[in-house]
């Protein structure tokens, strides 16, 4: 009776919920497009589409299966909420989607440590490979592909760990119950376990030489696994732009972005503000600006005091 239990208790997670709901959802979508191109008398199979919607597919039925839309569609269908109820005890409630400010950054700070030892794990391989000359154990490609990871995989752990502090400790600094969108702002870490699992499996789909930054020309003749890494991109992206509107919220209406004085070098202002995400700075830099902002002029800045 007490294995069934846990079983019953592990498979009402939201985490495994939602992960079976992707699965199907990512077969379901993957064959989308091949009936769309038998259709137009085009050749069934197409990596490229296939992958792609594929992934949207799933994710929206991950995000279902969660229970992410739950309390969204009844706003969006004019039903009543339901009576608020006791969310879920003990450790359970860390893999589902709980709207407690310091769940989620816990969430957030433990899948940080997770990504950090799983980067870690990849820069091992490189260095045992480097140890002697020629290759050993693995071909260039895998070799690249692993220091592409690793550098990716450490620049989303360091934003995901940021991240986590903030959901647990803004709302404590300003006294606030919790984040101003408490559903956004669970909705902004679930968009990152998906985005972890297509960085791993792009290594077992051809990978990808690029590097961390991704550029052309490499990108554009890089193997499937650069369209998984590409989308695991977004998604942190995505999910980094929901957890800014939270982060936003809570700064005076009146503050600005940027603010050059008299005096101020005015271009590297036009440039952060103007055109850098993705143009003139790699956009691994900007995403810590989109999601924690830089805001100039905080609950100080009437008397003389600039927070940055």
């Amino acid at each position: 009776m007490i294995a069934l239990r846990q079983a019953q208790d592990i498979i009402s997670l939201g985490l495994v919920k939602g992960a079976v709901a992707g699965l199907i959802g990512a077969g379901v979508g993957r064959g989308l497009p091949a009936g769309v191109r038998l259709a137009m008398g085009l050749p069934a199979w197409d990596p490229g589409w296939a992958v792609t919607v594929g992934t949207l597919v799933g994710l929206l039925c991950y995000l279902w299966g969660l229970g992410a839309f739950r309390g969204w569609m009844r706003w969006v269908l004019a039903q009543p909420e339901k009576e608020s109820r006791e969310p879920t005890s003990g450790w359970a409630r860390y893999f589902s989607f709980d709207t407690n400010h310091k769940v989620i950054g816990v969430q957030y700070m433990v899948t940080s440590l997770l990504i950090m030892a799983v980067a870690g794990v990849y820069a091992l391989m490189g260095r045992l490979e480097m140890a002697q000359p020629g290759m050993q154990y693995m071909g260039p490609g895998t070799y690249n592909t692993l220091v592409s990871l690793h550098g990716i995989m450490m620049l989303a752990a360091v934003l995901i760990g940021i991240s986590g502090m903030m959901n647990y400790l803004v709302p404590l600094m300003i006294g606030a119950r919790d984040m101003a969108f408490p559903h956004l702002n669970a909705l902004s870490y679930w968009f990152i376990p998906p985005a972890v699992f297509l960085l791993i499996l792009s290594l077992f789909s051809g990978g990808f030489d690029t590097g961390w930054t991704a550029y052309p020309p490499l990108s554009v003749r890089a193997p499937l696994g650069m369209q998984l890494m590409l989308l695991a991109f977004y998604l942190v992206g995505l999910s980094s732009i929901a957890g800014s509107i939270n982060c936003g919220e809570h700064q005076p209406h009146h503050h600005h972005f940027q603010a050059a004085r008299p005096g101020d070098e005015p271009v590297p202002h036009a440039h952060l503000c103007l055109g850098s995400y993705g143009h003139r700075l790699p956009p691994a830099y900007l995403h810590p600006v989109h999601r924690h902002g830089i805001p100039h002029g905080g609950p100080g800045a009437g008397d003389g005091h600039e927070i940055l």
